[in-house]
């Protein structure tokens, strides 16, 4: 299992955020939305024998495009480096192909993450799995998440 390293480096437009490994990537896009602060993930599974980012965090990084005005991000040729700098969340009416890799709670988990922070309320179409093994359940994520969102 990788590591999670967590450094801080200046930047000429402010401080990045500096981390190791594939774990939490989600959150750490998420928090990086939300506190407008930049980030840069090395080694993402650098040692695996299929290294880099899946195509479920790419999808991820794709919805987090349509998502949002002015996001910027890196991703270096061998696919195990990304540098993220966070844009405005806009929200509004997104459409997203998911990435089968994973189901679709793992793109409801991220967007009830960042949707209480858009400029705009979020009204999304996903199309994907909805079960997995992995990933919560759309039903079981509307039947407890939901009620903590409308508070």
């Amino acid at each position: 299992m990788p590591s999670s390293k967590f450094l801080s480096a200046s930047g000429e437009r402010g401080s990045v955020l500096l981390f190791e490994g594939s774990n939490f990537l989600r959150m750490r896009v998420a928090l990086s939305l939300i506190t407008q602060r930049a980030i840069s993930v090395s080694n993402v599974r650098a040692r695996d024998e299929d290294p880099g980012f899946k195509e479920y965090e790419a999808s991820l990084l794709r919805l987090v495009d349509k998502m949002t005005n002015g996001t910027r991000l890196q991703i270096n040729e061998t696919g195990t480096k990304l540098d993220f700098w966070p844009g405005q969340l806009i929200g509004g009416r997104v459409e997203h192909d998911c990435s089968l890799g994973r189901g679709l709670g793992y793109y409801l988990e991220f967007l009830m993450a960042v949707a209480p922070y858009c400029k705009h309320p979020v009204n999304a179409t996903l199309k994907g799995a909805t079960n997995c093994a992995q990933d919560a359940s759309p039903e079981l994520l509307r039947s407890s998440g939901l009620n903590i969102l409308k508070t």
